[in-house]
């Protein structure tokens, strides 16, 4: 028997088999462990309302209401109560300026100061080449009844007459600072003033203006 040639296949044999034992440890049973292993559950997150916790109270958020708009008043819409004033011959007869400055001016030096005639003034010039001969003459004023506002004070309108006596526009001189009140003062003048239309030289009606003065609560001189 030759002991020699067996001895060499079987150190042969055992070296290869101990070379595989070890890849098989090293490298692959890691690998199969981890494929055999099985994943840890997944644990869905939890949100808490510290509000809750506190004992406080959540209010869920709402969109405001939008605010209906605002409606608007023009001079027209603006009524309050008046009463007529009995005129006299002073009243009939108004103090004349040459211009709309000067009897704004001759106002403002009358302010608080009570008087017989009324803060009413005739201004005198000339409209479409006319020459004024005579102003205009108020037939009708009116006045608020004393209460139908809160404001109280003076508001002087300057109105323009046209050739038949009637007021066509008008535009505040003498302001309240409140343009309700303003409006309430245009509009009486526009509605309830009545005027003989002023005339030129020859005796023809022509156009004109003319300041009106309302008093809010306050006395004037004069009785109704």
């Amino acid at each position: 028997m030759d002991y020699p040639t067996h001895w060499r296949k079987a150190y042969t044999a055992a070296f290869f088999i101990h070379l595989m034992v070890w890849l098989f440890f090293s490298l692959l049973l890691p690998h199969l462990k981890a494929a055999a292993e099985v994943p840890p559950p997944v644990v869905e997150l939890e949100w808490n309302d510290y509000a809750d916790d506190l004992g406080g109270k959540t209010e869920e958020a709402t969109t405001p209401e939008p605010m209906p708009p605002a409606e608007e008043t023009t001079p027209a819409e603006q009524e309050v109560s008046t009463e007529k004033v009995e005129l006299s011959q002073l009243d009939t007869a108004p103090t004349v300026a040459n211009t709309i400055e000067e009897a704004v001016a001759q106002l403002d030096s009358r302010q608080g100061k009570l008087s017989e005639q009324a803060d009413n003034i005739a201004i005198r010039g000339n409209s479409n080449g006319q020459t004024m001969g005579n102003p205009a003459k108020l037939l009708q004023e009116v006045q608020p009844t004393q209460g139908a506002i809160s404001f109280r004070g003076r508001i002087s309108v300057s109105a323009h007459i046209d050739r038949t006596g009637k007021v066509t526009t008008t535009k505040v001189m003498i302001s309240s600072g409140n343009l309700v009140y303003d409006n309430i003062a245009r509009n009486i003048v526009s509605k309830n003033w009545k005027f003989q239309p002023a005339t030129d030289i020859k005796g023809e009606t022509m156009e004109s203006n003319y300041i009106c003065s309302l008093y809010f609560n306050i006395e004037h001189g004069r009785k109704n």
